[in-house]
């Protein structure tokens, strides 16, 4: 991102009690009063400002509604434009198989912010299922992606792993989050229920697999640095171990390329060096705990 002028956040997360949040609306009052230049404010406000940002349960209270909007007002400040699933935060299913959805989260700013930051915008993410909230993430300006052909080649050839992972990740995530649109535009839906807790199991293997690739590759991280190599070498070498990708020539035509989920196996040219340096690094560990004793 091109150089801005320095700007001020600040992070709220709002007590449901009223005496609370109007100690905390009163404190962000005076920041406003004596704050100079772009300032955001984000976070959980455990509050709505308008009736539409409820569904479920008991009716809005148009007060409520008022109240927040006065208070959001007295600070100068105005939401940032959301995109995403319409609300932020989901109760527990109570009878009838319903719902209470309320928009929670968002992020605020005064007008010198968005005059720094004229195309930000906040993306409601997907709700995963140890949290009740929808994470938020604000985009200070819009993302122009390329996404790139791999180059044909043949035989094997080497990429980030970390790639196939995120993938699948972007996949189910996209997935998830058009059953959550769905469910908040009519909750009593009981098979896209069902659907929305196969999709977070299947999040949920990902994510297992994902941290357990960053462990492995921490793991051979520490190995080629107790060994003291030079550091771009550990750097290629991890690059050979972390990435692989493979395509078949079957009857004749090339098959898509498919991706192995740990790294290198036998028979892949760096395999035999990886075993020696790693076995003379160990043999030298157990000698010295060895000497030790």
């Amino acid at each position: 991102m091109e150089h801005v002028d320095d700007w001020w956040l600040t992070a709220v997360y709002a007590s449901p009690n009223d005496n609370c949040k109007k100690l905390l609306w009163d404190s962000l009052k005076d920041i406003a009063r004596n704050l100079i230049g772009g300032w955001m404010v984000t976070g959980d406000f455990n509050d709505i400002d308008n009736v539409k940002d409820k569904k479920g349960g008991l009716p809005a209270s148009v007060q409520r509604c008022h109240k927040m909007g006065e208070r959001i007002g007295s600070c100068k400040i105005s939401n940032i434009e959301m995109r995403g699933t319409k609300f932020t935060w989901r109760g527990p299913i109570f009878h009838g198989g319903q719902r209470i959805y309320e928009k929670l989260d968002r992020a605020l700013s005064n007008d010198e912010w968005k005059i720094q930051f004229p195309d930000a915008y906040v993306q409601v993410l997907v709700h995963v299922e140890f949290f009740d909230h929808h994470p938020i993430l604000i985009n200070m300006r819009e993302e122009n992606r390329v996404f790139q052909k791999h180059p044909f080649r043949f035989e094997n050839w080497k990429f980030e792993f970390f790639d196939q992972i995120k993938r699948m990740k972007r996949v189910v995530l996209r997935r998830l989050e058009g059953v959550q649109l769905k469910l908040q535009m009519r909750d009593n839906y009981g098979g896209m229920r069902k659907l929305e807790k196969q999709v977070q199991k299947e999040l949920s293997e990902i994510l297992n697999k994902e941290e357990m690739m960053w462990f492995q590759r921490s793991r051979t991280m520490w190995i080629l640095e107790e060994i003291e190599l030079h550091r771009n070498i550990v750097i290629v070498i991890m690059h050979g171990v972390t990435s692989v990708e493979t395509n078949i020539n079957w009857n004749g035509n090339k098959n898509e390329f498919f991706r192995s989920q740990r790294g290198i196996r036998q028979g892949d040219p760096i395999y035999p060096y990886l075993f020696v340096l790693c076995m003379d690094k160990l043999s030298h560990l157990i000698e010295h705990a060895i000497l030790e004793k």
